[in-house]
């Protein structure tokens, strides 16, 4: 069996206009393309606009509950602009599975979560990069606790 792996795109649709991201390319970077040029490329379009009228909805619908949601963006390469637009919505952490992509969103104003148990070797990553992290190996709790510490 043979396997082709095609370039990934995110086509971020606000205000009517199309800018394109082109993972493979340009590592997440904006770029400005139509969507039309893209389409030889698998890709998913996100409406930041309906995302932030879902993100209120949904909010809404767990605080009147007593429950405080969370955004889990993957999928978006650490798409600042989709972080941007579910905090804009009223979601006041984030989650992720990659580190680089919490990295991504410093100095946004959000807790930021990493959404799967880290290795030993991204201790000091996480405790840089991560408000809240999952964890349930007792080495890798010290090796962040310890790396926290020194923060």
């Amino acid at each position: 069996m043979h396997w082709r792996s095609y370039p990934a795109n995110i086509v971020l649709d606000h205000d009517k206009s199309k800018r394109c991201i082109d993972f493979c390319e340009n590592g997440g970077r904006i770029v400005e393309k139509s969507s039309n040029q893209l389409r030889n490329y698998p890709c998913v379009e996100i409406n930041l606009e309906k995302i932030k009228h879902n993100v209120r909805h949904i909010c809404k619908l767990w605080r009147d509950i007593g429950i405080e949601p969370a955004a889990i963006l993957k999928g978006t390469n650490g798409s600042r602009e989709v972080a941007e637009a579910v905090i804009e919505a009223g979601i006041e952490t984030i989650g992720d599975s990659r580190v680089r992509n919490l990295q991504k969103y410093d100095g946004l104003p959000v807790q930021k979560m990493l959404v799967r148990i880290p290795m030993l070797s991204e201790a000091e990553e996480v405790a840089c990069s991560a408000d809240v992290s999952l964890h349930s190996e007792m080495p890798v709790i010290r090796a962040v606790g310890q790396a926290a510490q020194k923060l």
